[in-house]
């Protein structure tokens, strides 16, 4: 009976530290993956900033354009210096 336990305890303790290695292995993995992407996009350059602040631009020029009001949105955050 007590080597049953002591199995079973033993198992226990090796899905839990398999749990654990593979959630530190998946979040590494992810963190590289953001990485790769931010220097894929250049990274904190103000370019990234102006194309997105043109992209939203567009994007809140045709919402306007659909639902027929004109400036119904905020203007526009104005550029760092």
């Amino acid at each position: 009976m007590d080597t049953i336990i002591g199995l079973l305890v033993i198992v226990v303790i090796i899905f839990v530290c398999r749990d654990i290695i593979c959630w530190w292995w998946k979040i590494n993995r992810i963190v590289d993956l953001l990485e790769s992407i931010n220097k894929a996009v250049g990274g904190d350059s103000p370019s990234v900033e102006k194309k997105m602040g043109a992209l939203f631009d567009k994007l809140g020029n045709k919402i306007d354009k659909l639902s027929g009001s004109k400036d119904s949105r905020p203007p526009s955050v104005p550029e760092k210096k």
